[in-house]
C-alpha cells in the first residue's frame, strides 16, 4: 500500500527541512567555532605583549646575559602569576622560568623553529597537550638582542572553555533543529491537510456519483482559479461527456427497436396474409415482401453495426443518393400498411441529389409509421 500524499508531502517536508537544518548548523557553528578562536587567538598576543612590556620595557631584552641568570622567577611578576602557562626558553631548547603551573613540565611547550628565524619574523601558534590533556594552544614570540635571536617566550591558553562553548552551541543547535523540525513538520502536515481538502472531498463527491451512476450530477468548485479549480473543470467536462454518452446509446438503443420492429411488423402482416389468401400471384407477391424485409433487417444490422464502428473514429463509405427513388420506395411499402388510404407522391419543379451516408438512407423508409407500430395517416409525400 502507496502512503498517502499527505504523508509523503510531510516526510519530504521534514527530509529537506533536516538537511536544510543540518548544513546551517554546520556553517553557524564553524562560524562561531571559528570566530571565537580568532578572538582568543588576539587576546593571546596581547597577554604575550603585556608579559613582555613587564620583563622588559623596551619589549625584548637588553642582551643575551639575561638569559644566562639563574634566578628568574615568574612568580615576582603578578601578570605572569595570573597566567597559567608561560615559558621562557633560550636557544638551546632550555626552560630558563615557567609559571607554576608549568614547572614539573621540563620540555617546552612548542618544539623550536625548524630554520633559522629573522628579526621581522611574526609570531606563530602551535597547538599542544600537556600535563593531564589540557588542551593548549601555545603562542611563539621570538625573543632578539640586536639582530640575533636570544631566545623564545612562550604563552599559552587552555582552549578547554572553547570546546566547552563548542558543545553548548552543539546541544543548542540540536535543541533548535529538533524544534525546527517537528514544528516544521507539524505544520507541513496541517498545510498539506487543508491544501488537500478540496480534492478529498471531490474524490468522495466523484465515488458517489459513480456509485449512484449520477452522471449529470457536477462537483462544485469549478469558480476557483487555482489548479483545483481547473481539476474540477476538467472532471465536469468529463462527467458531461459520459452523460452524454450515455444518452445518445440510450437514443441509439431506442431507434434501433425502432427500425427493427417496422420490419418484423411487415413479416408478421405478409405470414397472417400468407393464411388467409389462395391467389398464387398474391401469395408470391407476400413471400416477396416478406423476403425483402429479411433482406431489409438484414441491411439494418450491417448499418447498425457500421454506425457502431462510426464511433470509435472508423471512415464510413459515403455515397450519393437519389431522394426520388427513395421516396417512391418508402410510399410503396407505407401503402400496404394504410387500410385501404392512398398515398400519393408528386415532384416539386427543382429537383436534388444529396449526398448522405450509406447507414441512414434506410431509415427514410420507415418514416411512414409511428414507434408504436402504428401506421399513421396517409397524406402526400414531396420532396425539393
Amino acid at each position: 500500500m502507496r502512503p498517502s500524499i499527505r504523508l509523503t508531502l510531510t516526510l519530504a517536508f521534514g527530509a529537506l527541512l533536516t538537511v536544510v537544518l543540518g548544513i546551517f548548523g554546520v556553517v553557524m557553528g564553524n562560524a562561531v567555532e571559528g570566530t571565537l578562536a580568532r578572538e582568543m587567538d588576539r587576546r593571546l598576543v596581547v597577554r604575550a605583549s603585556e608579559i613582555r612590556l613587564a620583563l622588559w620595557p623596551g619589549g625584548q631584552p637588553a642582551d643575551a646575559e639575561v638569559f644566562k641568570r639563574s634566578d628568574l622567577d615568574f612568580s615576582e611578576t603578578k601578570l605572569i602569576a595570573r597566567l597559567a602557562f608561560v615559558q621562557l626558553v633560550d636557544t638551546m631548547g632550555r626552560v630558563l622560568a615557567a609559571s607554576d603551573s608549568l614547572e614539573p613540565l621540563g620540555t617546552p611547550l612548542a618544539p623550536p623553529p625548524a630554520g633559522p628565524v629573522a628579526e621581522d619574523t611574526a609570531p606563530w601558534f602551535t597547538d599542544t597537550t600537556v600535563l593531564d590533556g589540557i588542551p593548549l594552544r601555545v603562542l611563539t614570540v621570538p625573543l632578539f638582542s640586536g639582530r640575533s635571536m636570544v631566545g623564545r617566550l612562550l604563552v599559552g591558553q587552555d582552549r578547554r572553555s572553547l570546546q566547552e562553548e563548542r558543545a553548548r552551541l552543539a546541544s543548542l543547535l540540536a535543541i533548535l533543529w529538533a524544534t525546527a523540525l517537528g514544528g516544521g513538520s507539524l505544520l507541513a502536515w496541517i498545510t498539506t491537510r487543508q491544501g488537500l481538502a478540496p480534492l478529498t472531498a471531490m474524490a468522495r463527491h466523484a465515488q458517489r456519483i459513480a456509485g449512484g451512476r449520477l452522471f449529470h450530477e457536477r462537483i462544485a468548485g469549478a469558480d476557483r482559479t487555482d489548479e483545483v479549480g481547473w481539476l474540477v473543470e476538467v472532471i465536469n467536462q468529463l462527467l458531461a461527456t459520459v452523460e452524454n454518452t450515455l444518452d445518445q446509446h440510450r437514443q441509439f438503443v431506442a431507434d434501433t427497436s425502432h427500425e427493427l420492429r417496422n420490419p418484423l411488423l411487415t413479416i408478421q402482416t405478409n405470414l397472417d396474409l400468407l393464411d388467409r389468401i389462395d391467389d398464387p400471384a398474391e401469395r408470391a407477391e407476400c413471400l416477396r415482401e416478406t423476403r425483402a424485409e429479411v433482406q431489409r433487417m438484414s441491411r439494418l444490422v450491417i448499418d447498425l453495426l457500421l454506425l457502431a464502428r462510426g464511433e470509435e473514429r472508423l471512415i464510413l463509405e459515403r455515397t450519393t443518393v437519389l431522394l426520388r427513388e427513395l421516396v417512391y420506395q418508402a410510399a410503396r411499402i407505407a401503402q400496404r400498411h394504410t387500410n385501404g388510404q392512398h398515398i400519393e407522391v408528386f415532384a416539386l419543379p427543382r429537383s436534388r441529389s444529396w449526398p448522405m451516408r450509406a447507414a441512414f438512407t434506410r431509415s427514410l423508409a420507415t418514416s411512414s409509421t409511428t414507434r408504436s407500430g402504428t401506421p399513421r395517416p396517409a397524406a402526400p409525400c414531396a420532396w425539393n
